[in-house]
């Protein structure tokens, strides 16, 4: 059907395009969805949400400059997008420019509070090796979202890196009770059992985890030690 709609209107219609163009990037084809956001974009220059998929699109097919260049564009447009400084910082991040992925995702912070720009500062930061810097992110991503498991985890190991193995086991612990199957996290708790040399109790953390994720080697070297 938008097949049908595009051909009736010699791709001028807008929603159709924009439809197909989403469609084709759920489908793995970028390229092709690329082209059709900037159909978009050029048949109204002024749609922010053209623009930013055009970014988005521009960010997934690692030309991560060329998606800087476009969400600048976008902020001349519309300044107080948390989305738009959010991917910004993305497109930084794996550029390598650190300070710039902080500020850009500090900024989307400050328009609007997300558990992923909080994860994703967080990242920044323990690239760095800044791990105290990450674990204060992390704390107050969890002021805003309490509950996240993920965040949780992080900050478990975090604190497992600094040598903390008592506050690194409360929150592996509160993020098991969100997430009980999450083997990453009982790998984690069971490393901690298993310091304190409670090699059973440690086993059957590692029972679990290995349902999940059976071929870890870090999870198998571990039970070893057992």
């Amino acid at each position: 059907m938008i097949d049908d709609i595009l051909n009736n209107s010699k791709e001028k219609s807008e929603y159709a395009l924009f439809v197909k163009a989403m469609i084709l990037r759920i489908n793995g084809n970028i390229h092709e969805s690329l082209e059709m956001f900037k159909k978009c974009h050029l048949l109204d220059p002024s749609n922010i949400d053209y623009l930013k998929q055009f970014g988005r699109s521009l960010y997934l097919l690692g030309r991560h400059k060329a998606a800087i260049d476009v969400y600048d564009e976008c902020l001349k447009i519309k300044e107080d997008d948390w989305e738009i400084f959010y991917y910004k910082g993305l497109s930084y991040k794996y550029l390598r420019i650190y300070d710039e992925a902080i500020d850009n995702f500090k900024k989307a912070n400050e328009k609007q509070k997300h558990d992923c720009t909080y994860i994703e500062l967080g990242k920044v930061y323990t690239a760095q090796l800044k791990y105290r810097e990450a674990i204060e992110v992390y704390l107050e991503g969890l002021d805003f979202s309490p509950e996240n498991p993920e965040i949780l985890t992080t900050i478990g190991l975090l604190y497992i890196r600094a040598g903390e193995n008592f506050q690194a086991f409360q929150f592996l612990g509160n993020s098991l009770t969100h997430d009980p199957e999450n083997s990453k996290t009982i790998l984690a708790a069971g490393s901690i059992i298993q310091d304190k040399s409670d090699h059973d109790a440690a086993l059957l953390k590692y029972r679990i985890a290995a349902v999940d994720n059976p071929d870890s080697a870090e999870l198998w070297n571990n039970i070893g030690m057992c």
